[in-house]
């Protein structure tokens, strides 16, 4: 009986282990998959177009359009579990679009996110009156994350 009760709570110790460190199955890329890095493009937003990125961060907003939807995301680095590390710091901001609906109340301001995509040039905008030039990626998969406790 205690083999068995040890044999239990040493699975389930792993698991917690584990699991923890786990990638959801939505956002996982292949590995050795070459992803390009937000601060890079950042940088020369047009010298990554049609790389494969793996992003996250806040929702900062969300806007519909007939044919496809636009989050602005506050960017955050990305733990090892793909999940944004939020922090009082960030590189910037980027633009997501997916095609179709994104409902505003399911993808509200504030959420964690995290985009597999590809990138795609960058475009200007603005954070209020400041001028912004976004790097821009078209979403291929998107993760909203459980509200932390």
């Amino acid at each position: 009986m205690k083999l068995i009760f040890a044999r239990v709570l040493g699975g389930c110790a792993f698991a917690l282990l584990t699991g923890c460190n786990t990638i959801p199955e939505s956002i996982r890329v292949e590995e050795g998959t070459n992803l390009a890095q937000f601060a890079d493009v950042r940088a020369v937003p047009d010298g990554a177009t049609g790389e494969l990125a793996r992003w996250g961060g806040v929702i900062a907003k969300v806007e519909n359009q007939a044919e496809y939807s636009m989050i602005e995301v506050v960017n955050m680095t990305l733990n090892s579990s793909a999940r944004p590390k939020v922090e009082n710091k960030t590189e910037g901001r980027f633009r997501v679009y997916a095609k179709g609906l994104l409902d505003p109340i399911i993808y509200k301001e504030g959420k964690e996110i995290t985009i597999v995509g590809k990138v795609t040039g960058s475009e200007l905008g603005k954070i209020g009156e400041h001028e912004y030039n976004y790097p821009r990626i078209d979403a291929e998969k998107l993760y909203l994350w459980k509200k932390r406790k």
